[in-house]
């Protein structure tokens, strides 16, 4: 699962993504909770384009734009009703600069972020959908494709967003054969990945600074 993520623009996130456009005021979060906005990567048919969009995408079935979904499974989101038209034509990237997922054990849960000490930014697989909001407003909204974790951080949870080789980001919103953009988000990224235990303080989402990211140094 990824329901909470870290993402902030600098000098190098336009050339990273090889972008056509850019975003203006848009300050860091460090504690991305769902409903927010968020840049997130689109294709716009010439070159790579970054929009703001909600995090949960809205079934088509839900008229009151209620049931927000933050993460589609890898395994059913080509089969399931809710993903698989947005799976077919409305691929999109969620960049991040890693993202905090919980530990379970028998006292309660640890807060751990996970990220990359290589890659500044990671590119996560996402789809999005286009509904109006009650003012009639067209919006649009995106869900993290997630998938089994890596060898790296499968001691914290059983699940993981699928990460994008840099290889794969441009066919993945450009599109093609289903059956390879299937394969894009069944296997495991090849990407290394670090993690540490933090505050918990990441659980409040009103909590929102650089010091999220700490890590906790324990004293023996």
């Amino acid at each position: 699962m990824c329901g909470r993520f870290v993402t902030f623009i600098d000098d190098d996130f336009y050339p990273r993504f090889n972008l056509s456009n850019v975003l203006y005021d848009i300050k860091p979060n460090y504690n991305v909770a769902p409903t927010q906005k968020v840049p997130v990567i689109i294709d716009d048919g010439k070159k790579n384009k970054a929009e703001i969009m909600n995090f949960g995408l809205i079934p088509p079935w839900d008229k009151d734009g209620t049931k927000k979904l933050i993460n589609a499974r890898g395994e059913s989101v080509t089969s399931k009703r809710t993903f698989k038209e947005p799976f077919r034509k409305r691929r999109c990237i969620i960049p991040v600069h890693g993202w905090y997922e919980w530990q379970k054990h028998k006292t309660g849960k640890t807060p751990f972020f996970i990220h990359s000490e290589k890659h500044k930014y990671l590119g996560l697989a996402g789809i999005y959908n286009i509904y109006k909001n009650k003012k009639g407003n067209e919006e649009k909204a995106f869900a993290i494709i997630t998938g089994e974790p890596t060898k790296d951080i499968k001691y914290i949870h059983h699940r993981m967003p699928v990460i994008l080789d840099l290889s794969e980001e441009e066919p993945w919103l450009e599109g093609g054969d289903p059956d390879f953009l299937e394969s894009l988000i069944l296997s495991k990224s090849k990407i290394a990945l670090d993690s540490y235990e933090i505050s918990k303080e990441v659980n409040n989402p009103r909590n929102n600074s650089s010091s999220l990211i700490k890590e906790m140094i324990k004293l023996i």
